[in-house]
């Protein structure tokens, strides 16, 4: 395929020339839109238009043909190319459901795992690094290992020596919050170095600072803590999926890396004691959906659990996304809204002991064409009605005027507003 660019000096009849021969090699259409267009502008426009067509349908082939040549493989086939069987790692009569570390579902049938081992593989390039780290390192073949803070408790355990995801993780927060995990021996070894300490800090010395009563120290404080809004993609932060590992073995979340720039969290062990809740308080976290409040949820321990006071997040799921249902058109709409980790996203929140703003981003096409009645139907939107108490809550949806929305105002005014407190608020 040849793009033709116009050089600066061409005229616009030669520019529209060259975007018409530019159109019909992307497109392989006809130039009648090109030719009605008035300027250049339009012109440019028209043909980004084709070429992204273009990209997409690439892709879409170049999928497609991906999952036809994974489709033809058998079990047996797959086994021999990872070489060896993929374990079940559960005991068959335990229906439990696990998740990797994506938080998507781990699939049931074991046709299904070893397709998305093999596959996992290929992407992380993972095969000789994975075979060579099992023969090196000290994880015993019946490793097991309980990190406890409190009520935290992460569970570990070695359910395989052969395959990718040999060990089973299991999280519990007191009585409400789990979340069982599938990990690969890197993801534990990751974790597990947050079991051990992570700094060399200075030893806090005699300083007239710490003479001051708390108060006073906190308001000093403050004043190195500008507000501030967080989002996973940050460069000023260091949140990936290291961290998810790493806060796995730091359930109290000392460790976790909030802020680089934030230097007076590294002067020494108590400044940072006495800093980080502050530092949280005075945050604005975003996230993109529910999986990653989860997975950050976790990884900022008690500490963040307890003292974030703003939160912003989409409220839909990768997890349910991956599973790609076939619903009919009058269900459609229902099956936006998400339904896997709604559960554990409830339990998580009602650990943010000091949240006082909740903003929630819905699809357009559930505040717009969703009828009240069927919106409150929705299991997931009855337990997200369990957060009452809240200072601010706001239902937000791009191209939607939220105060003329029956939705938003409804789901606004039901967890502002109502007098039967789901939990407490500190």
């Amino acid at each position: 395929m040849t793009v033709i660019c116009p050089t600066p000096s061409t005229d616009n009849a030669e520019i529209q020339k060259a975007a018409i021969v530019s159109y019909e090699s992307i497109s392989n259409a006809k130039s009648t839109s090109l030719a009605e267009a008035k300027n250049i502008d339009d012109i440019l426009v028209i043909t980004q238009a084709a070429l992204s067509s273009l990209i997409v349908e690439t892709t879409h082939d170049y999928s497609s043909n991906m999952a036809k040549q994974r489709s033809v493989l058998t079990l047996d086939e797959m086994e021999k190319r990872l070489g060896y069987k993929v374990a079940v790692l559960d005991n068959p009569n335990e229906k439990r459901e696990r998740f990797y570390s994506d938080l998507t579902p781990v699939p049931e049938s074991v046709y299904e795992q070893t397709r998305k081992e093999l596959d996992d593989y290929h992407k992380r390039e993972q095969m000789q690094d994975h075979r060579g780290l099992l023969e090196t390192n000290a994880l015993a073949a019946h490793f097991v290992k309980k990190i406890e803070y409190g009520e935290d408790v992460v569970h570990i355990q070695r359910r395989s020596y052969t395959s990718l995801y040999s060990f089973t993780v299991d999280i519990r927060y007191g009585s409400d919050f789990s979340l069982p995990l599938v990990l690969t021996a890197n993801d534990v070894l990751k974790l597990l170095v947050a079991t051990r300490p992570q700094y060399n800090w200075p030893e806090s010395q005699e300083s007239l600072l710490f003479k001051l009563p708390q108060e006073l120290r906190d308001a000093i404080y403050e004043l190195t803590l500008p507000d501030g809004k967080w989002e996973k993609s940050d460069i000023n932060n260091e949140f990936d999926i290291s961290t998810f590992f790493t806060g796995l073995g730091d359930p109290d979340g000392f460790y976790f890396p909030l802020n680089k720039e934030l230097g007076v969290l590294m002067v020494n062990k108590q400044i940072r004691r006495e800093v980080l809740p502050l530092a949280f308080q005075n945050t604005l976290f975003y996230f993109d959906d529910m999986d990653d409040f989860i997975r950050f949820g976790v990884s900022i321990g008690s500490i963040g659990r307890r003292n974030i006071t703003s939160l912003e997040f989409s409220w839909e799921s990768k997890a349910d996304l991956c599973l790609s249902p076939t619903v009919s058109d009058e269900d459609s709409l229902l099956c936006r809204l998400p339904s896997i980790h709604v559960s554990r996203c409830i339990s998580l929140l009602k650990q943010f002991r000091k949240l006082k703003r909740l903003r929630l981003w819905f699809d357009s096409e559930v505040l717009s064409n969703m009828s009240l009645d069927d919106f409150k139907m929705d299991p997931g939107i009855d337990k997200l009605c369990s957060l009452q108490g809240l200072k601010h809550v706001d239902i937000l949806s791009f191209g939607v005027d939220p105060t003329a929305c029956p939705i938003s105002a409804w789901l606004k005014e039901t967890m502002e507003h109502s007098t039967s407190i789901g939990r407490q608020i500190s």
